[in-house]
């Protein structure tokens, strides 16, 4: 069993996080606005973002914590450990009353990621994965097929998983889905990357992609992916851009990626 002090902490204040989100969730305690770019805010962000910035810099005060809700363009730091959070990765989801939204921590230690985690306070589910220790939801270890997608009889085809913002460009998103759907393969979005990058890790999505995502929308499901033996196609080189996000087994990947680059 880890005995990572972070990241034992970790798992405590993202179920303490969730239990708050989901308690404004289920009263609609929350109140909305939105971001220049279009995104839409909440309350709910700011209270749960607050929560895990305090839990952790209460415990590990010399850890740099960067969140969505922080306001920053251009970021440099040498601490040995960095978080990056998402403290309600789907808030539109969110907002909107649907089942389809997480909390999402990361930490990195001298530049590589160490751990992840994801928790949906809905269904109970936590994604997770740390360094050379495997991915697991929950207890279950998480584990890619070795082969391919095979229909078998009343079997269905798995759903291949799609984001979209304000940010993209909705000609290349058509293009793509366009045809990924003339391969007979069935479109799905929920609103949450991170539950999307996790559904996949659990084999329950084919792939996932999204053409704007940000460290702290792709940080925790990137090492649970790759821990779990998935191809991810990411760039982690500037923080303050956004970067297209690809993920799933080798051959849809690159299928994808052929159709977006």
């Amino acid at each position: 069993m880890l005995k990572d002090e972070r990241f034992v902490h970790a798992k405590q204040v993202i179920a303490d996080a969730g239990n708050i989100a989901l308690e404004m969730f289920n009263n609609l305690a929350f109140i909305c606005e939105h971001k220049k770019e279009g995104d839409v805010l909440t309350s709910a962000d700011l209270i749960v973002d607050e929560y895990i910035k305090s839990s952790i810099s209460d415990i590990f005060p010399s850890d740099t914590i960067v969140s969505e809700e922080s306001s920053f363009h251009h970021f440099t730091d040498t601490s040995e450990y960095i978080w990056l959070i998402d403290p309600i990765d789907g808030t539109h989801s969110f907002s909107t009353g649907v089942f389809g939204w997480c909390i999402s921590i990361a930490a990195f230690r001298k530049g590589s990621i160490l751990f992840g985690l994801i928790y949906d306070p809905i269904r109970k589910e936590c994604f997770s994965a740390y360094h050379a220790q495997g991915a697991f939801l929950n207890s279950t270890r998480l584990s890619a097929s070795a082969q391919p997608f095979v229909e078998q009889e009343h079997s269905p085809m798995p759903y291949l998983a799609f984001g979209t913002s304000y940010r993209d460009d909705k000609r290349k998103i058509s293009k793509v889905l366009t045809s990924l759907l003339e391969f007979g393969y069935l479109p799905y979005r929920n609103g949450s990357a991170a539950l999307c990058m996790s559904y996949v890790a659990a084999n329950r999505l084919l792939a996932f992609f999204e053409l704007n995502l940000y460290q702290w929308d792709v940080a925790a499901g990137y090492i649970i992916l790759k821990e779990a033996g998935f191809q991810v196609h990411y760039s982690f080189s500037d923080i303050s851009s956004a970067q297209a996000l690809i993920c799933g087994r080798h051959d849809i990947v690159k299928m994808i990626k052929s159709e977006i680059f």
